[in-house]
């Protein structure tokens, strides 16, 4: 295991009607990963914290910006 790490800290503003579904596909993706910290959806965007293996927190980026509304 590496002993190195990733922070991201970030937000968006966005009509986000479907937030439960995005929260249960970054609840299971985080936990597949590895990530920890914390990540708050809201029918109008997203707010993180979150940090993890340099893998988990781009793949869970790069989860997010498949949706063009995170781009």
């Amino acid at each position: 295991m590496s002993d190195t790490w990733k922070i991201a800290a970030f937000y968006h503003f966005v009509d986000l009607p479907d937030c439960d579904e995005w929260a249960e596909r970054l609840v299971n993706h985080g936990l597949e990963v590895g990530l920890r910290g914390t990540i708050i959806l809201a029918q109008e965007g997203i707010n993180s914290t979150c940090s993890g293996s340099h893998k988990a927190v781009d793949s869970t980026i790069a989860l997010l910006k498949s949706d063009r509304r995170f781009e």
